[in-house]
Parts: structure tokens; sequence; C-alpha cells
């Protein structure tokens, strides 16, 4: 039986897992809509910000997806606008 997205934040004990959770089900769902991208990004940094870990800012983490984002898709993943 495939893996119910929707289930697996209701599972979540933290908001950082919660936030994770989603991050993961928007990242899949990319595939089937390209502008899940947004919310997937997204929700990784409010798993970061949840986490409150010093060593992984929100800031370095926007960075490091936009390095690894081909830059024709910033526009989906960033819409308003790439770190600066």
């Amino acid at each position: 039986m495939p893996l119910n997205p929707a289930q697996i934040d209701l599972s979540a004990s933290t908001a950082a897992a919660v936030a994770a959770a989603r991050a993961a089900g928007h990242a899949a769902a990319t595939a089937h809509v390209p502008t899940h991208a947004q919310a997937a990004a997204t929700y990784a940094r409010k798993a970061i910000a949840a986490a409150d870990r010093a060593d992984t800012p929100l800031g370095r983490e926007r960075e490091w997806q936009q390095r690894h984002l081909p830059e024709r898709l910033w526009p989906l993943a960033f819409p308003s606008g790439p770190a600066r």
C-alpha cells in the first residue's frame, strides 16, 4: 500500500518533524505538479527553523537550495526572488 503523505505529518511529534514530512510530500508531488517545489522549499526552511539548529540558519538553507537547483527553475522555487 502506498504511503499517504497527508498522514505522515499526523504521526510526527514535533513541529520540525511535521514540516519535514510536508517538505518530503511536496518534493515527491513536484513530479506531478511543478509548483509543489515552492511548498517543498518553504517547508524545508520551516523544518530547519522549528529544529532551531544554530549551525544551519534559514538563510544558509535557502542558499544551498539555490546552488543545487537549476537557475531556470528559480522562479518556481523562489517566487520572491533568489537569495542575495
